[in-house]
């Protein structure tokens, strides 16, 4: 329902169709088992009969099946839930726009997945959908139970030494099985190497490989985010003022209107507009939004 509201909105006769053949469908299909919720549901979308417990059980039809389709998109929505995730453990909000999802996964994943790319970057909510590695740099942490025996009394030493290599230092090491520090000949089983990326850069496993979300605040990623966070705040009021979706009003704004001027079109597609200034005229709801040091009054 998400991904096709824009399609409804501009009455897509095809987005129509779809979405009352999946709730018909899955009513049907529900009703035995959720029998209240389903006959709400059924009134609403206007089925032809007096109750939905008077309908026919639907059959399926095999010709509609398509399990490579079915199996590709199970890929594609855990990516979108695990990026999700990310967002979660990061206090990153799904409402503000993320710079990247890098998807690392096989070269033959990669062309099915190139197909739902749009679908992927929409749901998650990201300016970018990359293929590829991420780039990350190595860091050592000193094993000691290796160190002790090799370095003796010098153990401590050796293991502030591995602590501070750099990234081409522990490379070498990887490649060439030693390193001279100081005059310490240092291997790879004197210590435990891992791999990092940046802090603003969340990763999760998945099916066919590991995704990344670059979530690096940028100026005008914060700006869309500003955006989002007003439009949230007037689609609230629109509810208490009980409005439909189709009744237009008047917007002003007051405040740190800059970003809302940039992205104007956007507001224009999201509200259903009568009128739109940035003078600051009062009408009869009002409301006022905080973010990141930004404050502006509608």
């Amino acid at each position: 329902v998400k991904k096709v509201r824009g399609r409804l909105k501009d009455g897509d006769e095809a987005a129509i169709w779809t979405l009352n053949q999946v709730l018909d469908k899955a009513t049907l299909l529900m009703a035995p088992f959720s029998p209240h919720i389903t006959e709400k549901v059924y009134q609403e979308i206007n089925g032809e009969e007096l109750s939905v417990h008077m309908e026919s059980y639907p059959e399926p039809d095999g010709e509609m099946i398509d399990e490579e389709l079915e199996e590709t998109m199970e890929v594609a929505r855990e990516i979108i839930d695990n990026s999700t995730t990310i967002r979660d453990e990061n206090q990153y909000n799904l409402r503000w726009p993320a710079k990247r999802l890098v998807i690392s996964t096989t070269g033959e994943q990669e062309e099915i997945l190139e197909e739902f790319e749009d679908l992927i970057k929409d749901m998650a909510n990201v300016k970018a959908v990359e293929f590829g590695d991420v780039a990350s740099k190595l860091q050592a942490r000193p094993d000691y139970s290796a160190l002790g025996p090799k370095f003796g009394e010098n153990a401590d030493e050796v293991a502030e030494k591995i602590e501070e290599l750099e990234h081409e230092q522990l490379e070498q090491v990887q490649e060439t099985g030693e390193l001279e520090v100081e005059d310490y000949q240092i291997t790879p089983e004197d210590m435990k190497i891992e791999s990092y990326t940046s802090d603003e850069v969340g990763s999760k496993n998945f099916k066919h490989g590991e995704i990344f979300l670059d979530i690096q605040k940028t100026d005008e990623i914060m700006d869309e985010a500003f955006v989002s966070e007003v439009l949230r705040a007037i689609q609230q009021k629109r509810k208490e003022a009980e409005l439909d979706v189709d009744d237009e009003v008047m917007l002003s704004f007051r405040g740190d209107t800059e970003p809302l001027e940039k992205h104007e079109e956007d507001i224009r597609s999201r509200v259903n507009l009568a009128d739109l200034g940035f003078d600051g005229e009062e009408f009869e709801y009002s409301g006022m939004v905080e973010f990141e040091g930004r404050k502006i009054e509608f």
